[in-house]
């Protein structure tokens, strides 16, 4: 493992880039959310057979982006909580004196992160056909069951 002042320029150097791909996290949401507007918004401001591009790319290109970021980000994350693992233990052995309580409070903790890891390949989408196969006008039809 890392020793001494390599282990403190190590930590400093992941804390600025994880400030880095935090920021391009969100400023790559804010430019989805407030420039590169989704289909309604876009049509009712700007009229339809329009696209947003901002340096070349769409909204759905600035997605896999900010999706390639994130996963950048946790990661990076995931190795920050592995470096301070031993300061963790300790600071929870303080929060938190009696080992069976800070076992079921680690484990909830884990049932939770992992659940919400898990959530998003569990979910299946809702079918919706919409009327005159028209993508993104305001009047939907939900379809119905046969």
């Amino acid at each position: 493992m890392i020793k001494g002042i390599q282990k403190s320029k190590f930590g400093i150097i992941t804390y600025i880039i994880l400030l880095v791909f935090l920021a391009l996290m969100a400023g790559i949401g804010s430019l989805m959310k407030y420039v590169l507007l989704p289909g309604i918004q876009r049509n009712s401001k700007y009229g339809a057979d329009i696209n947003l591009e901002f340096l070349g790319m769409d909204r759905h290109q600035w997605g896999t982006i900010h999706l390639i970021t994130s996963k950048i980000f946790i990661t990076l994350i995931i190795l920050h909580i592995i470096l301070h693992w031993d300061m963790i233990i300790c600071i929870l052995d303080k929060m938190i004196p009696r080992k069976l309580v800070r076992s079921w409070f680690l484990a909830i903790l884990a049932i939770i992160t992992l659940t919400q890891f898990i959530n998003p390949f569990l979910a299946s989408p809702a079918l919706v056909s919409y009327e005159n196969n028209y993508r993104n006008t305001a009047e939907r039809v939900e379809s119905e069951p046969n």
